[in-house]
Formats: C-alpha cells, sequence, structure tokens
C-alpha cells in the first residue's frame, strides 16, 4: 500500500496545501497467451504508468521472464520498453516479472507463463 499525506499550512483565511506521496509508478503488462506447449512464443506489451502528470516519467523497463529459474526462455531478460517476442522451450510455470523505475521511484508486475509438454507424435 502506498501512504499519502495532506499538509495544510498558514493562516486559515490563506491557508496553502501540499500533498506528498503521489510520486507512484505502476508496472503493468499484458501478453497475447498465457498457456501453451514446449516452444510457445509469447509477445508482451508494456501498460505501465506513473500516478500523476508530475510524477516523473518512467526511464527504465527490466523484464526478467523467468523468475523461478525453470531455464527455458529465451531470451531470458531483457532491459527496454517493448521486449521482442519470448520462446519458452520447456515445460514448467515461468513466472514473468517487469521492473519499472524512473530514478526516484520502483515498481514491479508479476504474472505466469505454463508450459506443457505438448503432444508426443
Amino acid at each position: 500500500s502506498q501512504d499519502y499525506s495532506l499538509i495544510i499550512t498558514g493562516a486559515s483565511l490563506n491557508p496553502s496545501a501540499t500533498i506528498t506521496g503521489l510520486d507512484k509508478l505502476f508496472a503493468k503488462y499484458s501478453k497475447d497467451k498465457e498457456t501453451g506447449v514446449n516452444g510457445l512464443v509469447v509477445n508482451f506489451i508494456d501498460e505501465s504508468s506513473r500516478f500523476t502528470f508530475s510524477t516523473p516519467n518512467i526511464t527504465n523497463w527490466d523484464w526478467n521472464f523467468d523468475v523461478n529459474g525453470v531455464g527455458g526462455a529465451s531470451p531470458s531478460t531483457f532491459s527496454g520498453k517493448i521486449p521482442p517476442a519470448i520462446t519458452f522451450t520447456k515445460s514448467g510455470t515461468y513466472k514473468v516479472r517487469l521492473t519499472v523505475s524512473n530514478g526516484t521511484t520502483t515498481d514491479s508486475y508479476n504474472s505466469d507463463i505454463q508450459v506443457d509438454m505438448g503432444k508426443p507424435v
């Protein structure tokens, strides 16, 4: 949770207010697939945002497509807003994490990709 504070100063006829804690970022992404078989290719789209227009812009996007070490995401990491298509070549549940930052604050978002062995041929 995020803490906010409202500080009101000045005489009752001429008060001023300052709100702090509004520099929050919200990491978020969407993906075109959540499950599949070995060789699954997934495209990720950054949907991160900032709390207000006065919050500094996001300057860093760090993607980890195999946080829990399944060992089959290619590439397994990427730095940048738009990652390439990711191929998952081993069966398992992959935890995918996007961490965004702006030099002042950071936020992360996680979700899973489920990859199964597929049917034998």
